[in-house]
This record gives structure tokens, sequence and C-alpha cells, in this order.
């Protein structure tokens, strides 16, 4: 699923660690795309 992509790719951006503000940035990034 690409959605599980994009998180995997962002807890890997973050080494390991997903933090609030990535969360809300991919958040956004999904409701602009889609």
């Amino acid at each position: 699923m690409i959605t599980s992509l994009l998180y995997f790719m962002l807890y890997l951006k973050n080494g390991g660690k997903l933090t609030t503000t990535d969360i809300y940035a991919f958040l956004k990034t999904r409701i602009r795309i889609f």
C-alpha cells in the first residue's frame, strides 16, 4: 500500500523515529495529492 510505504520512508528519514511534525506533514501532503 502506498500509504504504508510513505510512512516507512518517513520512519527511515527520522532514523526510526516518527515525530508529530512529520505525521502532520504527511497528512497535509496526502490531502493535497488526493
